[in-house]
């Protein structure tokens, strides 16, 4: 009996050990966004936590902007962030083929920065989104803004670019974004 209690607490120490090893690896993606920007959904994609946001006075049926952010936990296999920003514009593409322009604003080993533009059609809005993907060494991050505009205005397009361009990483589990 005195081994089965001393097994049970040093399998208890040990996951506990682990658990705060898995801990410390934690990361949040830092940044600001105003304080008129309302969550309209929160999920787990299975593959990590994705938040919506839309502007005070829209709705979900009805939004003329929406910001989303998404993360998790780095995995093997995870593809580097410029295959990830292939598989996006080959999945818009093939929902809405020949409608979108894309461009690579910034791009590093970790991360990179593109805006897109989809054509109005029968199928879809006219939108302008600015996104960026970040992955770290224990996570991944995505953010995106959407405007369902013909042309983003030059000051929008620009606070967006900055707002992720300075998003920085930090080994924080109780932070969240910044309004």
């Amino acid at each position: 009996m005195k081994h089965l209690i001393a097994l049970v607490a040093f399998v208890c120490l040990v996951s506990w050990v682990r658990a705060g090893a898995a801990d410390s690896h934690k990361e949040v993606l830092n940044f600001k966004i105003g304080s008129d920007w309302k969550v309209i959904s929160n999920s787990d994609t299975g593959r990590g936590q994705s938040i919506k946001y839309i502007r005070e006075g829209d709705d979900l049926d009805h939004w003329k902007e929406i910001f989303s952010y998404a993360y998790g936990v780095r995995t093997r296999g995870l593809r580097p962030p410029d295959q990830e920003f292939s598989m996006i514009k080959r999945d818009i593409e093939k929902q809405w083929p020949g409608l979108t322009d894309w461009s690579v604003i910034a791009q590093d080993e970790n991360s990179i920065l593109y805006e897109r533009h989809t054509n109005w059609s029968a199928r879809t809005h006219e939108e302008w989104n600015i996104g960026r993907i970040i992955h770290t060494k224990y996570s991944w991050f995505t953010v995106s803004y959407t405007a369902r505009v013909h042309e983003l205005p030059p000051d929008t397009r620009a606070q967006w670019i900055k707002t992720f361009s300075d998003a920085t990483t930090s080994a924080d589990s109780n932070a969240s974004p910044e309004r």
